[in-house]
C-alpha cells in the first residue's frame, strides 16, 4: 500500500469517526426530546377525566353508521318548531 492510499484511508476513517460522533450526538438529543414529550404526555394524561361507561367522550368525533344517520333524519323530520309568541 502506498503512502497516498494510506493517507486517503486515514482521512476516510477520520471522516467516518466524525460522522459517527455527530450521529451519536443527534441521537442523544432526539432521545432527550422523546423523553420530554413522553413526560408532557403523562402530565396531560393525569389531568384527563373519564366519563361514565357508555358516555360519549366530549369533543371526540365518533363514526356514525348509516342506520344511525337515517334514524336521526327521521326524528328531525318530526320536529315541530316552537311558537315564539
Amino acid at each position: 500500500m502506498t503512502e497516498d492510499e494510506l493517507r486517503r484511508l486515514r482521512a476516510r476513517v477520520a471522516g467516518l469517526e466524525q460522522e459517527n460522533t455527530d450521529l451519536r450526538e443527534r441521537l442523544a438529543y432526539a432521545w432527550q426530546e422523546v423523553d420530554y414529550i413522553r413526560r408532557r404526555l403523562l402530565e396531560v394524561k393525569r389531568t384527563l377525566q373519564t366519563g361514565e361507561p357508555g358516555q360519549q367522550p366530549v369533543g371526540v368525533l365518533l363514526p356514525v353508521t348509516a342506520a344511525k344517520l337515517d334514524a336521526a333524519i327521521v326524528r328531525l323530520r318530526d320536529v315541530k318548531p316552537l311558537p315564539l309568541a
